[in-house]
Order: structure tokens, then sequence, then C-alpha cells
């Protein structure tokens, strides 16, 4: 059977450098700028009807029309690929990041957009009750590939915990529903509206933990080529969250969000 092990790393390395060169050079003069996003992150990135939506796809939006900037929507993607564009020069912008040890060593990020939630999806008939960390223990769960938390809550879930890694955050869900695993690991905002979209208000509930809250960025590498187009996107990121006007992009998302995490409680 094929597979990509059979595959000379070297050859692989070569056609993965070749595609981010090619890649850089069609965007070398910034006279637009690449971004994307992790799919199906409500409130903060998703897709509808092919338009890239969320609170930090709006905030990037608002700000290049505000400074002048032409932007052009890359096609979905798996998140660790964008890191690599985004690393790389394939990609400038990721709109809607955490800071985390990891992504601090190539990447800079603008103001805080918004606040993401870091929680534990269960079965509700499981009956598990989840109220501190350690109740994980024993436990298999699952989180969606790519991700990275806070230094010590990786290094406690790959020293403490059993977790699995699914390609997609339905993958996530459909894991959690089949039984295959007792919890999944998700941003409440985006878990309560991937239950609501499966139709699964009935059988997975939110525990009431609160792993984390982290702030919500856009993210460029340190070593983009557009740095100046890059700063006054920055620049005008931090003007709308003094004038209100990033608020008012919250507000647009805040209550249908806030509709969803009561129906997954």
């Amino acid at each position: 059977m094929f597979t990509f092990n059979k595959i000379p790393k070297a050859f692989l390395l070569f056609v993965s450098l070749l595609s981010l060169n090619s890649a850089h050079a069609e965007t070398e003069s910034c006279a637009y700028l690449s971004y994307n996003g992790a799919d199906d992150w409500y409130p903060f990135f998703f897709r509808e009807a092919q338009h890239t939506k969320g609170i930090a796809s709006d905030a990037v939006n608002a700000a290049a029309a505000e400074s002048g900037l032409s932007l052009a929507a890359k096609n979905s993607m798996p998140w660790k690929r964008q890191l690599l564009a985004l690393k790389f020069g394939q990609l400038d912008i990721i709109a809607g990041a955490t800071k985390t040890y990891q992504t601090e060593k190539h990447f800079v990020f603008s103001i805080p957009v918004s606040q993401a939630h870091l929680s534990v999806f269960t079965r509700r008939d499981s009956q598990l009750s989840i109220n501190k960390i350690d109740d994980l223990k024993e436990l298999r769960g699952v989180k969606l590939l790519g991700t990275s938390f806070t230094q010590a809550l990786d290094e406690f879930v790959l020293e403490k915990l059993v977790v699995d890694e699914a390609v997609s955050l339905a993958s996530v869900f459909k894991m959690l529903q089949y039984g295959r695993v007792d919890y999944a690991f998700s941003y409440r905002e985006a878990g309560a509206r991937y239950i609501q979209k499966l139709g699964l208000n009935d059988q997975i509930e939110n525990q009431p933990l609160n792993l984390s809250s982290d702030s919500i960025h856009v993210m460029v590498a340190k070593n983009n080529h557009c740095m100046g187009e890059i700063q006054q996107l920055f620049d005008q990121i931090k003007h709308l969250k003094e004038t209100d006007k990033l608020d008012a992009i919250i507000q647009r998302y805040s209550m249908q969000a806030s509709i969803m995490q009561d129906d997954a409680q």
C-alpha cells in the first residue's frame, strides 16, 4: 500500500521548500497580504459561503481597509501546514492565534482582539464530573492536531494524560460521540458551536472546568518581508480597540456564542 512514509524525507523536504519559495515569490512585492485562520474556530475565525468570518477575521479586514492595504484570503488548510506556511513566507497573516512558548519563538503578535477559554467536553451518559485537571487521569482524551496550550498544560498532558489527536474538530467530537475517548479538549466557544452543528447537544456537555483563558491575536512571522505593511495593520488594530470599533465586532458574535454555550451546559 502506498504511504508517505515510503517517500524519501529529502525529497519531501525539497518539494515543500520549492512550493514555499514559489508562493513567497508571488507576494514579494507586498501588493497584498495573504491571510488564513483555523477553520471552525468560532467566534474567532470560520468560513461561511466561501467567506471568512469571525472576530479575528473581521478585525484584520477592518484594519486593512482603514490602512488602505489589500488582503487575499487563502483556501482552508490544516493548522500545522498554516504554521509552516507562515514561518516560510507562503502566508503573511494568521487571523486568530494564541501566544504560546512555541509560537513566540518564530512569530510576532498584534494586541489581543479577544479571549478564548479552554475547556473539557464529555458525553452526558458518562456522568463524569471534571472539576480539576487531575480528574482526567485514568481517562482517554482527544485534541485537535497541532494545538498547543500553555507550557505547564502541555507538559501535564504529555506526562500525565493519554490524549489522541484528530485532524478536525468534527473528528474530535465524533470520537467523543462514538465513545472512542472519554473527553475532548476544545475552546469553549468553538466546541459549543460544533456540538450544535453536529446536533449533539443532548449527547455532549461542557464541563465546568476552565483550563485556561487565552488572549487571541493576529500572528505574523518575525522574518516577514512586508513588516512595514504589517506594522500599519497592527497599528490600525490598536486604533480599532481605542475607538470601540473592535468592541462592536466582538458584540456581533458574543450573543450567539453565549446562546450556544448555554445549550452545551
